[in-house]
């Protein structure tokens, strides 16, 4: 949750460390107070895939991955699955929208996708990255059932496709393909 997140970056700020990781799930502002804190006692801070946008500033001085890796990751994906298709197509992207950082990655999949394929639709499956997994598989073999002309899926979070080729196949649903992505 955005307290437990906000907590636990206080502890580390008071700790001055020399050096922080920060592999951020919600914007830098929930936690800024703390990161200017590091800052200010020298602590060198880099972040690991960051929320979508944010660049190195003078709190946070190196950014790793970050919008470019994940608008790669997107176009990649698209043209996986423009290739295994052959045709026009719907697909969907499984994501949690309240997670900024992967926004570029659905972004450029949607993009290439109408570029090489104006025809092909591309919808936007909302799962939460908090709910626990079966529930997540469930929201989308529900969603599938509900769509069934969606033959491809794009998770551009490895972890939110745990046991879904399992699923697919328990549900009937063995003709939808998939593509994932890992930061």
């Amino acid at each position: 949750t955005p307290d437990a997140y906000q907590q636990t970056l206080a502890e580390v700020a008071r700790a001055q460390p020399e050096i922080m990781t920060l592999i951020s799930g919600l914007p830098d502002d929930t936690i800024e107070s703390s990161l200017k804190s590091m800052a200010e006692s020298g602590t060198a801070i880099v972040q690991i895939t960051p929320q979508a946008g944010e660049e190195p500033n003078e709190i946070v001085g190196s950014v790793m991955q970050g919008p470019p890796f994940w608008e790669v990751s997107g176009e990649a994906a698209a043209l996986k699955i423009l290739a295994a298709a052959g045709e026009p197509f719907e697909s969907a992207v499984v994501r949690d929208p309240s997670f900024g950082f992967s926004q570029p990655a659905q972004e450029a999949y949607e993009a290439t996708i109408k570029k090489y394929c104006p025809e092909c639709g591309v919808d936007l499956i909302p799962v939460s990255l908090v709910a626990p997994g079966p529930e997540q598989l469930a929201q989308v073999i529900n969603y599938l059932r509900q769509h069934s002309d969606v033959k491809y899926l794009f998770y551009n979070n490895s972890d939110q496709a745990g046991g879904l080729p399992e699923g697919l196949a328990a549900a009937g649903l063995s003709d939808v393909q998939f593509v994932t992505v890992s930061p």
